[in-house]
């Protein structure tokens, strides 16, 4: 049961970053995009918490889920903190932290994915 919860909430937090990363930003300008952001924040924090307290019972002490863990709760600090970051960096910084936030993401995603098979 906490592995298809988790997966659900992974694929909505990921799903959003991921279409946001790739879509999104280059479609829309920030501004038209920052009521959705703020629309948003609710459900993917709650996505968040789900994937923190779901992660919890599948803990297992290994390595693979220590580092998956470790890297899934980067990503979502760094998702998170992204609207402060973001204000205060340079444009080269900026997409080198929203770089580093996606290739933490995926890297978690196909972790999960080993995890799962």
């Amino acid at each position: 049961m906490a592995q298809q919860f988790h997966f659900f909430a992974a694929v909505f937090f990921a799903g959003f970053i991921l279409v946001d990363r790739f879509v999104l930003r280059r479609v829309y300008d920030k501004y038209v995009l920052k009521p959705l952001y703020d629309t948003a924040v609710i459900p993917l924090a709650i996505s968040a918490a789900a994937l923190i307290i779901s992660g919890i019972f599948m803990w297992q002490n290994n390595a693979i889920y220590i580092t998956k863990s470790a890297l899934g709760i980067a990503t979502i600090t760094l998702f998170f903190a992204c609207a402060v970051v973001q204000e205060k960096l340079s444009k080269p910084l900026r997409f080198l932290y929203r770089l580093i936030t996606t290739l933490l993401l995926i890297t978690t995603l196909i972790i999960g994915r080993f995890l799962a098979s």
